[in-house]
């Protein structure tokens, strides 16, 4: 059986807690810098921006799966290339990508990681 909690850490964020075959496993879900994350209502210290573009990406994804929908496995492929491109251009440039491309970008994300993971899910089912 599997569980899954979430739980927030003052120091590390919100962190989500596996727990599956009697062992748990944590994972960090955000860095929570505040100038990389919009500043609304007084929340830019709960998620950066690339991070509520990945969440919001994997919700709607799920929703848009549950509903029987699929993309081809390729899309859900490309759709993790342009986070993987932001990334290597802001270590290699030294240029700070914009909150707006940065949510975008895990948005993108959050799909192909929900929609690659329906996929292997298919070729090793456990």
């Amino acid at each position: 059986m599997m569980k899954i909690s979430c739980q927030w850490e003052e120091r590390a964020g919100p962190i989500i807690y596996v727990t599956a075959y009697r062992r748990t496993f944590g994972f960090c879900f955000c860095h929570r810098k505040k100038e990389r994350s919009f500043q609304v209502l007084g929340l830019e210290n709960v998620l950066c921006s690339r991070c509520l573009g990945s969440l919001a990406g994997g919700i709607t994804a799920v929703v848009w799966g549950s509903l029987g929908h699929n993309i081809p496995v390729i899309w859900a492929i490309f759709f993790l290339i342009p986070l993987v491109f932001d990334g290597l251009y802001q270590a290699v440039s030294g240029n700070e990508s914009t909150n707006l491309r940065r949510f975008i970008t895990g948005l993108l994300a959050g799909w192909g990681i929900v929609f690659l993971g329906r996929y292997c899910r298919t070729l090793f089912p456990f």
